[in-house]
C-alpha cells in the first residue's frame, strides 16, 4: 500500500505540524509520498531528512536571529526573509540540513508552488541539486506582498496555497491509497482572503502575473471546495485528518515564543496520542 502525507500551510501555526511530525519521527512512521504547501514545505524537508527538532529550532529562533519580523526588516529590508531560512540556515552548523539523507531517501517529496504566469499549481521535486531544492521550498512559501516571486527554470512562482491549499487529489495522482492530512486550521479559524487586495496586486505585479492574481481572487472558493472533498474522503476511510484541538490562538506571523511553545507541545502530545491509530490506518 502506498501512503501519503499532506502538510497544509498556515505560517507560524505550522508549529503544530512540527510537533506532530516530531512524534512521528520518534515512532519511525514512514510515508511513500509527502507534499507540503507554503509553510508546510520546511516540514517536508526535515521529515524526509529525518531531522527531528530542526523545524522547531527554525521556528523558535531567538529575537536576534529570526528570519521574520521588524528586526529582520530593518536588517535586510524583508519582513519575512525566506532567503535566510532556505539559505544561510541550511548550512549553518547549529541548523545544518542533511542534504545527503534527503536525497538518499526513498520517500518522494513535492512542494506546491503557484506559477505566476499560468495561475496554476505546480508540484516541484528535486533529487540532486541543493540550491534548486531550496528554491522550491522558498517558492512554496512566498506570500504575495511580503515576499518576492521566485524564479525557477525561467518561470516565476509564489505561495502554493493560493492555487492548491489542500492537494489531496495530487496525493491520489501519485498513487497514494491512504493519506494523512495535518492541517493547521483550528476550530473556527477562517482562511485569509487575499482576493480583496487584487487591485493592489495588479499595481505591484503588473500584467505579467494577471493569471496568478485571478487565482488569488478565487482562492476561497477553491479552499472550501477542497475541504468538502477532504471530509468526504475522510468519511470513506481514505483520509485521516489531524488538526489542532486546543485553544492556542496564533496568527500566521505571530512570533510570541510562549504561544509557539504551547502549540508545539499540543502538536507533539496529539501526535503521541494518535500514534497507534495512525499506524493502524497506514498498515504499519
Amino acid at each position: 500500500m502506498k501512503t501519503g502525507l499532506l502538510l497544509e500551510g498556515g505560517g507560524m501555526r505550522g508549529m503544530f505540524t512540527t510537533g506532530v511530525l516530531d512524534s512521528f519521527m520518534e515512532a519511525g512512521i514512514e510515508f511513500s509520498y509527502i507534499v507540503g504547501v507554503s509553510s508546510g514545505a520546511v516540514n517536508v524537508m526535515n521529515y524526509i531528512s529525518g531531522q527531528k527538532g530542526r523545524s522547531k529550532a527554525l521556528m523558535e529562533r531567538p529575537k536576534n536571529d529570526q528570519y521574520y519580523g521588524w528586526k529582520e526588516f530593518f536588517r535586510s529590508g524583508k519582513y519575512i526573509n525566506f532567503g535566510k531560512l532556505y539559505g544561510e540556515y541550511l548550512y549553518r552548523e547549529d541548523l545544518k540540513f542533511d542534504f545527503d539523507a534527503y536525497f538518499k531517501s526513498e520517500t518522494v517529496g513535492e512542494y506546491v508552488a503557484s506559477n505566476c504566469h499560468t495561475g496554476k499549481p505546480e508540484y516541484l521535486r528535486e533529487t540532486k541539486d541543493e540550491k534548486r531544492l531550496a528554491s522550491m521550498g522558498e517558492a512554496s512559501c512566498s506570500l504575495p506582498f511580503v515576499c518576492r516571486a521566485m524564479k525557477i527554470d525561467n518561470q516565476f512562482y509564489m505561495d502554493g496555497s493560493m492555487t492548491d491549499p489542500l492537494p489531496l487529489k495530487r496525493c491520489y495522482e501519485m498513487g497514494c491509497d491512504k493519506v494523512v492530512i495535518i492541517s493547521t486550521k483550528g476550530e473556527g479559524m477562517e482562511p485569509s482572503n487575499l482576493g480583496k487586495y487584487s487591485f493592489a496586486m495588479r499595481i505591484l505585479y503588473g500584467k505579467k502575473f494577471v493569471p496568478f492574481i485571478e487565482a488569488c481572487k478565487n482562492r476561497l472558493d477553491v479552499y472550501y471546495a477542497q475541504w468538502d472533498y477532504v471530509y468526504a474522503e475522510e468519511n470513506a476511510g481514505r483520509v485521516m485528518l489531524m488538526h489542532p484541538q486546543g485553544s492556542v490562538a496564533i496568527g500566521h506571523l505571530d512570533a510570541d515564543p510562549e504561544k509557539l511553545r504551547l502549540l508545539y507541545e499540543e502538536g507533539y502530545a496529539y501526535g503521541k496520542e494518535k500514534l497507534e491509530e495512525v499506524k493502524a490506518f497506514l498498515g504499519q
